[in-house]
């Protein structure tokens, strides 16, 4: 540091010393050597101008720096740590964004997904198992499906179709009847292939529990009370008495 105020004294001289000696030289004073110039204590002491403000500023920050070092930290400017900060009561988390102050909110949207992969699942591996659902099948799938079904108590409902306009609204109906009986086995069989080249016994129900023929509906639209345009309340009543039995 004595460099530095040495250089700063000698090799560059401030405005005021150049000031100083110009009057000194008009009034016929005599001049003081750079060689004389104060040291660094009376430079520290003198105005905070030219060269003598530089060294005092510097005198200044240096003493900053220092005290600062030798400081203990603020509190408040010390990183939070695992010890000083309080933990958070269980039963006082706050909620998550986006949810209500109790974080009702999410739970019932986590709840209401849930419910519908459930339900989709559910009717996914009925429909592929047949049950509460309306299912094509050829002869030969709908005996193996009876017998398969024979030791689970499961009813089987085939309904025999033909190509009229009663078989068409039959079918449609009990389509959507199906998901009322998610035990039930409902399957969709056209009656020519099963031998039935009477247009005037379709369409037909057939209902099988353990193995065995329980229901034997032909022509089933004399069931209802008008059999050209019988309604979907027809069939699901038809359907809870002849299933439910």
């Amino acid at each position: 540091m004595a460099d530095i105020e040495r250089q700063l004294l000698r090799g560059q001289p401030g405005d005021e010393d150049d000031h100083e000696r110009r009057r000194a030289a008009e009034n016929g004073d005599d001049v003081e050597s750079g060689d004389d110039v104060e040291s660094g204590d009376d430079v520290e002491s003198g105005d905070d101008t030219g060269v003598k403000g530089v060294l005092a500023d510097y005198h200044h920050s240096r003493r900053e720096q220092l005290r600062r070092r030798e400081q203990p930290p603020a509190a408040e400017d010390r990183a939070p740590t695992a010890e000083n900060q309080a933990p958070t009561a269980e039963g006082h988390r706050a909620p998550p964004a986006g949810s209500g102050s109790d974080g009702s909110s999410d739970i019932d949207d986590m709840l209401g997904d849930s419910e519908w992969f459930f339900d989709e699942y559910r009717a996914r591996r009925m429909a592929e198992q047949g049950l509460g659902a309306l299912k094509d099948a050829t002869p030969e799938e709908y005996v193996d499906i009876v017998e398969r079904h024979a030791g689970t108590g499961a009813c089987v409902a085939v309904v025999l179709v033909g190509d009229g306009s009663a078989s068409q609204r039959l079918e449609r109906y009990v389509g959507e009847a199906a998901a009322g009986y998610p035990q039930a086995v409902f399957l969709r069989v056209q009656a020519r292939a099963c031998g039935f080249a009477d247009a005037h016994v379709v369409p037909a129900l057939l209902v099988y529990r353990h193995g065995e023929l329980k229901h034997n509906l032909m022509r089933v639209v004399d069931e209802f009370a008008d059999p050209r345009c019988f309604e979907r309340r027809d069939v699901a009543r038809l359907l809870g008495r002849v299933l439910l039995q």
